[in-house]
């Protein structure tokens, strides 16, 4: 008999005796085979870590980040700087390390989601900006009881964690605002949409024009496939120099926004005169720009400290009680939005 993974057949024995089946059946499980019915792979994948909670409580003492399409790049990122430094903060209170990676690079072929993190020796898992097509591996993974916290998305599951932002009714208020100070031609700045909080931006973006009886226009959605400065540029570049340009711009992220101030300039385009910006993220970034932005401000470090400091909890102590949290953004006026130009 062989198995694929870091088990030996006294382990699966081991398992077997927890769950109450086979050790045929354990293997056919941990094959990931189509064979087993669901409360059979439940029972199991549950003793197996039921069984690493003990046998390896020791050596489960590092946190794993996860991203997807992860890359260096994207650890540049200020929103992504501010939650890893949240994170690393309160694993390292309780003698945690942290680990960046992407599941899906990980996994070797025919291997399960819950084998990769047990091969890997975490401990635990953070996810940021889960995709929507992902979380159907974190779910296998949470059917093992393996502690797992969502940042920027949400699962219906009642062994999964997450901190989430309020993206529409706060994204609708910002939009409603430009409005109000009589923009008509409001652009958004976006990543891509398979990101639940972009999707939900958009989607208040859009219910803010339809509530002013304002009709979508899509040549004012620019997307692009990262939010950084070089994207910003780029962006607000294009709609600048339409023939009919925007007199409001929602970026969705404050990277993308801190670009689309640099093309302002560059372009001799002035804030607030000629053009008005909005953003979301964390407050401190208004003390770096002039003129400083109206946004969205989201404690970004502390959704991090949260994140880590629920994960930690859960596996050193073996309990813990399930977070699932939605963190309102509260919305700053500052330098950046004026009445349109007459």
């Amino acid at each position: 008999m062989s198995v694929r993974g870091p088990y030996n057949t006294g382990s699966l024995a081991e398992i077997s005796k927890r769950a109450g089946v086979s050790t045929a059946t354990v293997s056919r499980v941990l094959s990931h085979s189509p064979r087993v019915r669901p409360g059979t792979r439940h029972a199991v994948l549950k003793a197996l870590n039921d069984l690493q909670g003990v046998a390896k409580a020791s050596e489960t003492m590092t946190i794993g980040v996860c991203l997807n399409d992860f890359h260096d790049d994207r650890l540049n990122h200020m929103y992504m700087q501010d939650l890893f430094a949240g994170i690393l903060q309160a694993a390292r209170k309780m003698d945690f390390a942290i680990k960046a990676l992407d599941l899906t690079e990980e996994r070797r072929p025919n291997e399960t989601y819950p084998q990769v993190v047990m091969r890997l020796g975490l401990g635990g898992l953070i996810h940021l900006l889960p995709l929507q097509d992902f979380l159907g591996a974190i779910t296998e993974i949470a059917d093992t009881g393996f502690p797992q916290c969502l940042i920027s998305g949400r699962l219906d599951h009642p062994k999964v964690n997450w901190i989430d932002s309020e993206n529409i009714e706060s994204s609708c208020k910002a939009v409603e605002y430009l409005i109000h100070l009589g923009h008509h031609r409001i652009g958004i700045v976006a990543v891509d949409v398979s990101q639940h909080d972009i999707a939900e931006r958009l989607a208040g973006y859009k219910l803010a024009l339809a509530g002013a009886g304002i009709p979508f226009d899509p040549d004012l959605h620019v997307v692009r496939r990262h939010a950084t400065l070089d994207m910003g540029v780029s962006a607000m570049t294009e709609l600048l120099t339409r023939p009919e340009r925007p007199t409001a711009v929602y970026f969705t992220n404050n990277e993308l926004a801190l670009g689309g101030v640099r093309a302002c300039r560059k372009l001799g385009v002035e804030i607030p005169r000629d053009i008005s910006i909005i953003s979301v993220g964390d407050s401190k970034l208004a003390e770096w720009i002039t003129p400083q932005l109206t946004l969205l401000n989201l404690p970004v470090f502390e959704i991090g400290r949260r994140a880590g400091q629920c994960i930690a909890t859960q596996v050193k102590h073996r309990e813990g009680a399930i977070v699932q949290e939605v963190v309102y953004p509260e919305f700053l006026i500052n330098e950046s939005t004026g009445p349109v130009k007459a």
